[in-house]
């Protein structure tokens, strides 16, 4: 497996791209989903954390995480609301938060877009949709496959 040039630009993912372990957190309530993202991810190298609802991704989330993948309808809280208010927690400025979504992407863009997004993927997300996402900012981080 080869590593590609680094291109994490936040400090604590450039650290973690050192030393090739990047953390990301995936929200999702369907436990099928959440392990078919979990296997993507770790796939390209992450250190994977998995939260079922909303409320335990706010939790869950710290400093450390460089990448969010986050269900947008979450049966407690709406993952645009999620992204809010980890956008408003220390270093939630920097992390790359991609929502997942069954709906249209043209529904639900402008909401996510105002919540502080970065990505829209529409479910179901290919292992290749997902890694060409990630490309722009983790390139040099990720495990080429």
């Amino acid at each position: 497996m080869n590593v590609m040039e680094s291109k994490v630009t936040t400090p604590h993912c450039l650290h973690q791209a050192q030393t090739k372990t990047l953390k990301a957190l995936v929200v999702e309530d369907n436990r099928m989903i959440q392990m078919v993202h979990k296997s993507f991810l770790k796939q390209l190298g992450f250190d994977v954390q998995i939260a079922s609802n909303g409320t335990e991704a706010i939790h869950m989330y710290s400093p450390e995480h460089c990448l969010i993948l986050l269900d947008i309808n979450l049966p407690d809280i709406d993952g645009t609301e999620v992204s809010r208010i980890i956008r408003n927690n220390p270093g939630g400025r920097h992390v790359q938060i991609i929502a997942l979504t069954a709906y249209n992407r043209d529904e639900v863009e402008n909401r996510c877009l105002a919540a502080g997004i970065n990505k829209i993927l529409t479910k179901p997300v290919m292992f290749q949709q997902l890694q060409g996402s990630l490309l722009d900012e983790f390139e040099g981080a990720m495990t080429a496959v």
